[in-house]
């Protein structure tokens, strides 16, 4: 199984622009607690969604909602989960989704978008290179249509956006790239690459999400996903004061359990790689801000007194032993039937 390590750097500001993060995550707290005042509605995890192991513990609670800890594979799952309707009220009416369709929130992210959508298109247009004879790519669940405005760019298509999200428009003056209100209103096999980038964190229902990307695709078609991953050194380190918050991130699956779950579906897995360049500029910036956050004694030595040639050794010797939070994950639909 291949995996990418990245030499590079990436400052913390850059990737997520303070003001504007710091008003998404507040929103998105709010949005959280405001469903809890429905938790009659929600249902309560007994198993590990990633494995399907019943050695299910508590691990922390976050606004509200417990975090179950897989003692299995490691994964991390919120509970409560909440209704279909709940949901989809998270997603397109909540504050989150009000604040992510904010002109000033659009305007303050949109060059790390369009850098992101950049980064993407060309991972996406080296896989689509590996099938010849494309069908098409299906993005599930855009917040905008940066990526495939890239895609048609390098002349890929067709083009379908499964379940736009806000900011997202229903429409786009790009004839090639079309959409569907929901996924299952996409034909199976109709698609040769099908992406989930950063979306699988805050499905309700991770597992149906996968099994309906691998309907879509054609045999031996491509699933690209990229997620936060709960075996990642920060989420690791700062636990409960972990930078991770509901409805946002309810799924932090771990390198096995995410590998567990993809084959479970009937896929076979070509890559899962932690490519991640925050971890330790994370931990750095929680341990300043939270008080009561203790950071293991070795760790904080070594943030103090090692200069930032080291710290960026420490972050790629992360990656190549998959110890980063952030996953990205690149699997083929199986010829074998689904466990």
């Amino acid at each position: 199984m291949r995996q990418v390590v990245v030499h590079g750097t990436l400052d913390e500001f850059d990737a997520r622009p303070p003001m504007a993060f710091r008003g998404l995550v507040e929103a998105c707290i709010s949005s959280a607690e405001q469903l809890l005042a429905q938790s009659g509605e929600m249902t309560r995890l007994t198993s590990c969604p990633a494995c399907g192991s019943d050695r299910f513990e508590e691990a922390f609670a976050k606004h509200g909602y417990q975090y179950g800890h897989c003692g299995q594979c490691w994964s991390l799952f919120a509970s409560p989960r909440l209704s279909a309707d709940q949901q989809q009220w998270y997603l397109k009416d909540s504050p989150a989704a009000e604040y992510r369709r904010a002109p000033k929130y659009i305007e303050e992210t949109s060059l790390r978008m369009d850098d992101l959508a950049l980064y993407q298109a060309n991972w996406v247009a080296e896989v689509a290179a590996l099938e010849p004879d494309s069908r098409g790519v299906v993005q599930i669940e855009p917040r905008g249509f940066q990526l495939l405005k890239q895609l048609h760019g390098q002349g890929l298509g067709p083009l379908m956006a499964a379940n736009p999200l806000p900011p997202s428009r229903t429409t786009c003056p790009i004839s090639a790239i079309g959409s569907s209100t929901v996924i299952g209103g996409i034909p199976s096999q109709s698609a040769s690459v099908v992406t989930a980038f950063d979306v699988f964190e805050h499905q309700n229902d991770p597992a149906g999400m996968l099994a309906e990307a691998n309907r879509l695709l054609r045999p031996g078609g491509f699933l690209m996903l990229t997620t936060r991953s709960g075996s990642g050194f920060d989420i690791q380190t700062l636990w409960e004061h972990a930078d991770v918050f509901p409805i946002e991130h309810v799924n932090l699956v771990s390198v096995e359990g995410m590998r567990e779950m993809l084959e479970q579906i009937g896929f076979d897995v070509l890559e899962i790689s932690t490519p991640g360049l925050l971890d330790l500029q994370i931990i750095q910036r929680v341990a300043k801000e939270v008080e009561e956050v203790r950071i293991p004694r070795f760790l904080r030595y070594f943030l103090e007194h090692r200069d930032i040639g080291s710290t960026d050794r420490l972050q790629e010797f992360l990656q190549s032993q998959r110890l980063s939070s952030h996953m990205r994950v690149l699997a083929r639909k199986s010829d074998r039937p689904a466990n």
